[in-house]
């Protein structure tokens, strides 16, 4: 590209290519049964064949070749049905063999689309292909002693690298990118996509265009994206330095630059490797894979539902709100419990709002998930059908019910309405009736209690005790009340 007067950064498109690297749930590693835990002492999940000892062989993980194929179809991608790995050159103290196990030519999937969303607009995004490959170690360096040390743990995991075409246009576009295929990889089950954690790690190749040209740009590849921010940003900057660079007429250098974040800038690590540097070949210790039509049945019945379907089921059969609908399509567990829920109640968006709400508050507050407390479908179509019915306020239901349900697994809540004593059932509908007759005869009292006067609360309280409330529970009592006032 040559600098032309008068040009702006308007004249320019941004053209980005995402690689992607989503690190897989299996319990072993791609090709030992090493662990894969996170966050562990270093090089403590590390076994000779990690740490490259002579006479080791490695023994592909399915699970892992289960994980890519799974996203593959998902992805609507061609299921490449004979296979093999390669070793990839790649000497650095991470990688104790001196290469990479990974694919080149024939990886599992080619090709296949992934859609997204920006604003109101939708559209596929074009993937090139998926491939297996196992994971390098972590430099860790020390800048006091300005010692460098290296823990293998995470040398042999298991990584899906996914790579885009390059046809991404803006910083927004690549953030909705990540976050569809976080979602579409936490929802089927193979990776949790925590991107803090590394579980799943962004590179973007960006270049520039002139507005109207076909031609691509010489590409910089942008490593080190932990974040959905930082890949924004990152790309962002990119495109304003090489437009910059094109504007002053300098040639763009093909190169790989590290993105740092609490400097929101790049810097220059190397010029861009060939494909003839990495040097090739099908790894000799590892056999050709090969899958059948039976074996991609097999996983396609797996996949029950995919999010953007139970998007469509969530709104056209149970008509709930686009907030309620984006809130469960993002977690599959979630999803099935609402959906078990729904077997039971036709409240659908009452139980929706509760997920969303009261309940989700809780989860928060105590640090745990929907799975691990002992809420069940039936409670939760239970607890909304009985404050539809009037049996109770979602005030009581909210502050006094949830608690017991979320954590006492003995808590019957059919018990908590049943009751052989006629005088001892909170009779809602008779309350409520009650209560406005009392706000009929004191109608002045209202005005004031409206107008601030809050202190009113006990003098009605204490009417309404008189007239309906022996035997009753007052604390039920004065919830309704204070849920009437507001009401007027």
């Amino acid at each position: 590209m040559h600098s032309a007067r008068g040009s702006s950064f308007t004249d320019f498109q941004l053209v980005v290519g995402l690689e992607v690297h989503i690190q897989l749930n299996c319990k072993g590693k791609l090709f030992s049964s090493d662990k894969n835990i996170f966050g562990c002492e270093p090089n403590t999940n590390v076994s000779a064949l990690n740490i490259a000892h002579p006479g080791t062989l490695p023994i592909v993980n399915q699970k892992a070749i289960d994980s890519i194929v799974l996203l593959g179809i998902a992805c609507k991608s061609e299921i490449n049905k004979l296979c093999f790995f390669d070793r990839k050159s790649y000497f650095y103290p991470d990688s104790p063999k001196g290469f990479q196990i990974t694919q080149d030519n024939e990886p599992f999937c080619k090709g296949g689309i992934l859609n997204i969303k920006v604003s109101k607009n939708k559209r596929d995004v074009k993937l090139t292909k998926m491939h297996l490959e196992e994971d390098a170690g972590k430099s860790i360096h020390d800048k006091s002693s300005k010692d460098t040390y290296v823990d293998l743990n995470r040398a042999g995991t298991p990584l899906i690298e996914l790579v885009t075409e390059p046809e991404i246009h803006s910083s927004e576009e690549a953030k909705a990118f990540v976050q569809e295929l976080r979602r579409l990889v936490q929802f089927i089950n193979i990776s949790d996509g925590n991107m803090e954690e590394g579980s799943m790690r962004c590179d973007a190749n960006v270049s520039v265009r002139r507005k109207g040209s076909t031609e691509l740009g010489i590409k910089v590849e942008i490593k080190n994206l932990n974040s959905t921010r930082n890949l924004q940003r990152a790309i962002d900057g990119e495109f304003k330095r090489q437009v910059e660079e094109v504007l002053k007429g300098n040639e763009i250098i093909s190169e790989t630059r590290d993105y740092r974040a609490d400097s929101n800038t790049s810097v220059s690590l190397r010029t861009k490797e060939t494909l003839d540097e990495y040097r090739y070949f099908p790894d000799p210790d590892l056999p050709f894979i090969q899958l059948t039509e039976a074996d991609i049945k097999v996983l396609k019945e797996k996949l029950i539902l995919l999010p953007w379907e139970l998007e469509t089921k969530l709104l056209n059969k149970f008509s709930l709100s686009k907030e309620s609908v984006q809130f469960l399509s993002q977690d599959i567990e979630i999803a099935q419990f609402f959906l078990k829920a729904c077997e039971m109640s036709c409240n659908y968006q009452k139980m929706a709002n509760w997920l969303m709400g009261a309940i989700q508050k809780w989860l928060n507050k105590e640090g745990t998930s929907l799975l691990s407390s002992n809420l069940t479908p039936k409670k939760l179509a239970f607890v909304v059908d009985a404050i539809e019915d009037k049996k109770v306020s979602y005030t009581t239901a909210a502050n006094e019910l949830l608690p017991k349900l979320m954590t006492d697994n003995q808590f019957d809540i059919t018990q908590a309405f049943a009751s052989d004593n006629e005088e001892d059932k909170f009779d809602f509908n008779r309350i409520k009736k009650d209560i406005h007759i009392i706000f009929e005869q004191y109608s002045d009292k209202v005005l004031q209690y409206k107008k601030g006067k809050k202190g009113l609360l006990g003098f009605f309280m204490g009417q309404i005790m008189k007239m309906s409330g022996k035997g009753k529970d007052p604390k039920e009592i004065n919830i309704l009340l204070e849920e009437e006032l507001k009401n007027l």
